[in-house]
C-alpha cells in the first residue's frame, strides 16, 4: 500500500516538474511559428515597395466633381435612357400578359 502511494507521489512530482517544461517548449515553438508566418507575410507586402521600378505607374487623377467630356456624358445619358425605356416596355408587356391571363381565368 505504501509503495503505491510512494509511486503516485513520485509520479505527481515528476509531472509537476515535466509538464511546465513541455508546455514552455510548446508555447515557444507556437510563438516562433507565428512570428515566422507574420514575417513572411510582411515581407510579401513590402517586397514591391523595395523595388520601385516594378511598381505600376499611377493613373492620372480626374478633376473632382461632375466634370468630364460632354460628349461622353451625353452618350452615357442616352444609354441610360434606352435602358430605362426597354425596362419600361418589358414591364408593361408583363403587365399586359398578366392581365390577359387574369381575364381568361375570369379574375377581372
Amino acid at each position: 500500500m505504501y509503495w503505491l502511494l510512494f509511486a503516485l507521489w513520485t509520479l505527481g512530482i515528476l509531472a509537476a516538474i515535466i509538464c511546465p517544461i513541455v508546455m514552455f517548449i510548446w508555447l515557444f515553438r507556437k510563438v516562433n511559428t507565428t512570428f515566422r508566418v507574420f514575417g513572411e507575410q510582411a515581407s510579401r507586402l513590402s517586397d514591391p515597395l523595395n523595388d520601385l521600378q516594378e511598381a505600376a505607374p499611377l493613373t492620372p487623377l480626374r478633376a473632382p466633381g461632375a466634370s468630364g467630356d460632354p460628349a461622353t456624358l451625353a452618350q452615357a445619358h442616352q444609354v441610360r435612357q434606352q435602358v430605362a425605356l426597354s425596362r419600361q416596355v418589358r414591364r408593361y408587356r408583363r403587365l399586359d400578359s398578366a392581365k390577359e391571363r387574369w381575364e381568361k381565368l375570369g379574375l377581372i
